[in-house]
């Protein structure tokens, strides 16, 4: 990978919907060069998807919550069902294994208010950690 193809990437996160031709213009190449280069780098798995960044305000989901979870489970096999059983709530948007006092953080976006999304969160942590115990 060397400077061209990094500010192609640079381009393309910025607006991936920008045509070749204005691409390969910033980046002083023709259409076809640029093309190819764009073209190999998801072969290559570094662009692994285009996406929409929606704006949460316009669809009514714009509280944020951080939850934090303790577990006495530290094995792979735990954390594996669990992250299974998380992946399935649409609300939950980032998943991390921490060290230190917190075992797992999860980040979440709501139509709800805070304090119906804090009750949410106990809940949900309740329901779920015998399902994967």
């Amino acid at each position: 990978m060397d400077r061209l193809d990094r500010r192609i990437l640079e381009i393309l996160q910025k607006d991936a919907t920008l045509p070749v031709a204005e691409i390969a213009e910033r980046v002083g190449l023709s259409n076809t060069p640029c093309w190819r280069r764009i073209q190999r780098l998801e072969k290559d798995g570094v662009i692994q998807r285009r996406v929409a960044l929606l704006d949460r305000k316009q669809l009514n989901v714009g509280v944020t919550v951080f939850v934090r979870l303790k577990t006495r489970h530290h094995n792979y096999d735990w954390l594996e069902k669990f992250a299974k059983v998380v992946a399935q709530i649409d609300e939950v948007v980032e998943f991390y294994r921490m060290i230190w006092d917190t075992d797992s953080a999860a980040s979440a976006y709501s139509k709800r208010n805070l304090q119906m999304m804090f009750a949410a969160s106990s809940a949900a942590a309740a329901a779920t950690v015998p399902l994967v115990t």
